[in-house]
């Protein structure tokens, strides 16, 4: 059983580009259309982040999109069994399994027997909390123990 002091805590994860945490070289202008670009990567992969309890870094000066994909894309390789060997130099190799990755990672509370909370917001400004992984993490608690028995159905006995 998992105690309170085994937990890692994890900030909540913002929504959005502008709303990560800095890093050290921050963007700060964008080409036309880049600032939408990055958006649109940062939605992407925006689940699996969360479900693997990464906080994101903003684009800094060094990212194009592409870039920054590839980065997002190898930190979150580091949660799936299969890929834990990218990293950010394999840029063209990630988006070629970026769904696959995404898809991974996606199980990783399954296999350790979590079960992870992610937030999303609707297009009305909803908050929406979702979980994924295992049921089994907190439904065991609830669980009484496994018990043999007959039990008679029209006065024929049943086997369990």
């Amino acid at each position: 059983m998992t105690s309170y002091h085994d937990l890692e805590i994890v900030p909540p994860k913002p929504q959005g580009v502008d709303r990560d945490f800095p890093g050290p070289c921050v963007k700060t202008d964008y080409a036309p259309g880049e600032k939408a670009a990055f958006q649109a990567v940062r939605q992407r992969l925006d689940r699996p982040l969360q479900v693997c309890g990464i906080a994101p870094l903003q684009p800094q000066e060094r990212h194009d999109p592409a870039s920054y994909e590839a980065d997002l894309l190898a930190v979150v390789a580091q949660h799936t069994e299969r890929f834990t060997t990218f990293d950010a130099s394999h840029g063209p190799l990630l988006r070629k399994y970026a769904n696959q990755i995404v898809a991974d990672a996606m199980h990783e509370p399954a296999r350790k027997g979590e079960l992870r909370e992610v937030r999303t917001t609707d297009r009305s400004g909803r908050e929406i909390t979702e979980y994924v992984g295992s049921k089994k993490s907190w439904m065991q608690h609830f669980e009484g123990p496994t018990m043999l028995g007959t039990f008679y159905v029209n006065g024929q006995p049943q086997r369990v």
